[in-house]
């Protein structure tokens, strides 16, 4: 099994603009310092084994346009913060135990995102 590790010294010189994890069987949580790659504009890591919540950090993550979270054991709510993301035009979700509202997604975002079964509800703006 790979591990994601909480090292903020190898974080803070990612520079790429993207991470492509997707189908690694990586295991543990997203750590809180994923939120120190600004640059970053597509996360996948689709189809992992990753467990617990989404951390605050994410949602700080300015360029951010495509994330990639599906099928793994996320869990908690899904914090109104993604309203404020507004380069995010695809997000997908499903596979997971995730429950609250989304505010703030336009059609746009919603017509081109997963959000799975586990949502709860989302306005439709």
């Amino acid at each position: 099994m790979i591990s994601i590790e909480n090292d903020t010294h190898n974080c803070c010189y990612f520079l790429a603009d993207a991470i492509l994890l997707n189908d690694n069987k990586l295991t543990s949580t997203i750590p809180s310092t994923i939120g120190l790659l600004q640059s970053i504009t597509f996360i996948g890591l689709s189809n992992n084994e990753l467990t617990g919540t989404i951390p605050k950090s994410f949602y700080g993550l300015q360029n951010l346009e495509l994330a990639y979270l599906s099928n793994n054991t996320l869990t908690g709510t899904i914090s109104p913060q993604y309203g404020d993301m507004e380069s995010l035009r695809d997000l997908y979700l499903d596979g997971n135990n995730l429950t609250g509202t989304i505010p703030g997604l336009s059609q746009d975002q919603i017509d081109n995102s997963d959000l799975g079964e586990y949502i709860i509800c989302f306005p439709l703006f």
